[in-house]
């Protein structure tokens, strides 16, 4: 029987695996339940995300309108961003 390197490697490759995965303990990575009827913090986007969410679409939109000279479309998508600007003043 012929024993080539990567069949001696073997068992050291599987040791070396299971004891990394011990010292990292990646069983345990996950975050642990709530308890019952305890309330999750609620996300309340910042100015970045809002400008991002709302009114960062409404510009491209807005441009793309222009590109292809729809005009209509521009001016409706012209008055949508100072809504944004104003749900975002209300937050």
């Amino acid at each position: 029987m012929v024993i080539d390197g990567r069949t001696r490697a073997l068992p050291f490759v599987l040791l070396t695996a299971a004891i990394t995965l011990s010292v990292l303990d990646l069983g345990n990575a996950q975050t642990a339940a709530s308890p019952q009827g305890a309330a999750l913090p609620v996300y309340r986007p910042g100015l970045g995300d809002l400008m991002t969410m709302t009114v960062q679409p409404r510009h491209m939109k807005l441009g793309l309108a222009g590109t292809e000279k729809n005009w209509a479309y521009a001016a409706y998508e012209l008055h949508e961003p100072e809504e944004s600007f104003e749900q975002a003043a209300r937050i």
